[in-house]
């Protein structure tokens, strides 16, 4: 069995040859995050000059139902093709791999559809007198989810198969696509919440095929087949695996969308567009430092536990930690700085009045993104409910 080298000559706290692999796989990763990240940047500069604040906090409280029903649906399959890909290629079974993703991807996606027409039957009937169940706006609600369903399960293949170029082009011509699509249906047909909606699942339509032949699983899905006897074991460990980690997932889409409920309730939509415009730029701008370093030290930490490197793992997950805060704590600075005046120039004066959450919700997006790495551990070696349990308790100080 190949093990990967470890060598003792180090630089920085990681071992050299470690060190220039990171370094390379971060900007290799790093226009999948950071063009991404400007886009939407961009988005947030045009829409808000375009949008309503009510509109625009329309368009946030739909988004801030999709996240969390996509994550139940599918997180529990994502989290385990990225965990095990690397254990069965090295056991020579990727053919079970993908006949067991591919079946649990199909039947997600069957089930989702059939819900999606019963919700479009009872809003077509005003069964329920809320602006939700407007049939434009609930289209636009299915078509997200539909297709970030099967974006959310395919794409995580690819940067532990080491596809860095289908992984980039992926979420780079989606984000790019997803602002044009956004803008031509707005600018023509006028700035409603569904356009954004409509704009972002017809990009992401588009690139279906290409992640479902780049994730090799197009010859398991393009047709409903008999699921392989021997990958039925593999769904069983698939769900044990990632159930428990699919509620600490959605416990944290509770922690990150459950006061955009609260807002809606007491104060209405249009404080909703002001408070995620600006918790928006917040995250955004962490993303764009932070999200290539996470990106890059993913799948190495991944191949490391794989070989049962336990300790080089243990050592990279320190280091990339230490590398995540240094450069998180340079943008607390600069937010601390000139924050306000970043987020009027960018968002404009209608929104501004959301600007206070910036460095509360800033900082909590550092600590999230360093708790990730640490995340990383528990994810494999499967010990979930620690997750689960602290999870479900921030979660629940935030709704209070």
């Amino acid at each position: 069995m190949n093990k990967i080298q470890e060598p003792h000559e180090e630089y920085g706290g990681l071992s050299t040859q470690l060190s220039s692999r990171f370094i390379s796989d971060t900007f290799k990763y790093s226009p999948a995050t950071l063009i991404p990240a400007v886009m939407a940047l961009i988005s947030s500069i045009v829409f808000t000059r375009m949008f309503t604040t009510i509109e625009f906090g329309i368009y946030s409280s739909i988004l801030a139902i999709t996240s969390p029903t996509v994550t139940i649906l599918t997180e529990w399959l994502g989290q385990s093709t990225g965990r095990f890909y690397a254990e069965y290629k090295q056991k020579g079974q990727l053919y079970l791999y993908q006949s067991a993703i591919s079946k649990c991807l199909q039947t997600i996606f069957l089930f989702s559809f059939i819900i999606s027409i019963s919700l479009l039957i009872l809003g077509t009937l005003d069964v329920f007198e809320f602006w939700l169940f407007e049939i434009p706006l609930l289209i636009g609600l299915i078509s997200v989810v539909l297709t970030q369903i099967i974006q959310t399960i395919t794409i995580r293949i690819l940067p532990v198969s080491f596809k860095i170029f289908a992984y980039r082009n992926t979420l780079v011509g989606v984000s790019i696509l997803t602002f044009l699509f956004s803008l031509g249906l707005s600018y023509f047909l006028g700035p409603k919440a569904q356009y954004l909606l409509y704009g972002s699942s017809l990009s992401v339509a588009i690139f279906i095929p290409y992640l479902l032949l780049k994730s090799d699983l197009w010859q398991h899905t393009k047709t409903i087949s008999t699921l392989e006897p021997e990958a039925i074991p593999l769904i069983g460990r698939f769900a044990k695996y990632g159930i428990p980690i699919t509620m600490w997932f959605f416990a944290s889409q509770l922690l990150r969308v459950s006061d955009r409920f609260i807002i809606l309730y007491f104060l209405g939509p249009s404080a909703v567009g002001e408070y995620s415009a600006n918790y928006s730029l917040v995250t955004q701008a962490s993303e764009l430092l932070t999200g290539p370093l996470l990106a890059a030290a993913v799948p190495i930490l991944y191949e490391q536990w794989a070989h049962r490197n336990i300790a080089t793992t243990r050592k990279t997950l320190a280091d990339m930690t230490d590398i995540h805060l240094l450069v998180g704590f340079a943008l607390f600075g600069g937010f601390a700085t000139v924050g306000q005046q970043f987020a009027t120039l960018l968002i404009g004066e209608n929104f501004h009045a959301g600007a206070i959450i910036l460095m509360p919700v800033l900082a909590g997006s550092l600590i999230w993104g360093a708790s990730m790495y640490g995340h990383k551990s528990m994810e494999m070696t499967e010990r979930p409910s620690i997750m689960i349990i602290n999870i479900f308790v921030a979660a629940a100080i935030n709704f209070i």
